[in-house]
């Protein structure tokens, strides 16, 4: 009777024993299954690429003319980039005509040079792009324009050399051919002062740039 008991007892505790590993494994496929399910949902969260809205895929200022110079490599594909540039190109058109009007402005009237701003906020049909152009470049054009609202006859030749240096240097870095506006106000004839600065300025600054690169 006692030897009864006792193998009751063995069967009792071995059925329990199997009763909890059963429920184990059956945790640990539930707990694998929910870690499956979330690896999928983190790899699909981490491989879709942003949607980003706006000109230039939401990229601005100097991050942007660092993807379109080259300088960053990994945020536009290449096919993405030769899409853009040719926009980009009349974008930085009137940011050179901006920094030139301010130029101009300050000269004609007399007021103190400033230190001209890399960071413009343009406007284009697909809505406002913040420019960015280099220190020296941007220096150049503003200080240009500054002295010619009253240059000599004497300056006019160096004014146009500084002019075409500068912005020959700012679409040589994009690869983009320099626009015929500014090719027509760096080869000014010499002497033509007033239409040197009249090609050059924009005639309203609030105007927009077209997606197709025109400026309205």
């Amino acid at each position: 009777m006692f030897n009864l008991l006792i193998l009751l007892t063995l069967l009792a505790i071995s059925a329990s024993i199997v009763v909890l590993v059963l429920y184990a494994i059956d945790r640990i496929k539930r707990v694998e299954a929910v870690a499956e399910s979330l690896a999928r949902v983190s790899d699909e969260v981490t491989s879709e690429k942003p949607k980003v809205k706006g000109p230039f895929g939401g990229y601005k200022g100097k991050e942007l003319w660092d993807i379109m110079t080259g300088k960053l490599t990994d945020k536009l594909s290449g096919e993405d980039i030769e899409e853009e540039r040719q926009r980009f190109g009349a974008v930085l058109e009137k940011a050179v005509r901006l920094a030139f009007e301010d130029g101009l402005s300050d000269g004609a009237a007399g007021n103190p040079r400033q230190n001209p701003r890399n960071e413009r906020m343009v406007k284009t049909l697909r809505g406002s792009v913040m420019s960015w152009l280099p220190s020296r470049e941007v220096s150049t054009i503003y200080t240009s324009a500054y002295e010619t609202a009253r240059a000599t006859p004497e300056d006019r030749e160096r004014l146009q050399a500084n002019l075409a240096e500068s912005i020959n240097g700012i679409f040589r870095q994009a690869d983009i051919d320099v626009p015929p506006a500014l090719m027509r106000m760096i080869h000014q004839e010499e002497g033509d002062t007033s239409s040197l600065a009249s090609d050059l300025a924009p005639t309203n600054s609030g105007s927009s740039i077209a997606i197709d690169g025109s400026a309205n």
